[in-house]
């Protein structure tokens, strides 16, 4: 079976482009409380495809938890290294 794994070295540059809303959109929900956030409600947010948001993530290395999501600091601790 192939390595489904995003390749790294290779950043489509839609994604470089989303990443930083998807820090932003982050960051004022830490303002507000949350600790834990779904891709789903980063897609309603942003109106953009939850699975194209989870691929975008994966580029991050941070994994979400099915039913559960990603913690919001995790994850933009994870965006803010990448970029």
């Amino acid at each position: 079976m192939p390595d489904q794994s995003p390749d790294l070295t290779v950043v489509p540059a839609p994604t470089l482009r989303r990443l930083p809303r998807y820090l932003h959109t982050l960051q004022v929900l830490r303002q507000r409380g949350r600790e834990v956030v779904s891709a789903n409600h980063i897609a309603d947010d942003l109106k953009l495809d939850p699975t194209q948001v989870r691929k975008d993530l994966a580029y991050t290395g941070l994994a979400g938890r099915p039913k559960v999501g990603y913690s919001t600091e995790e994850l933009i601790t994870a965006i803010e290294t990448f970029l």
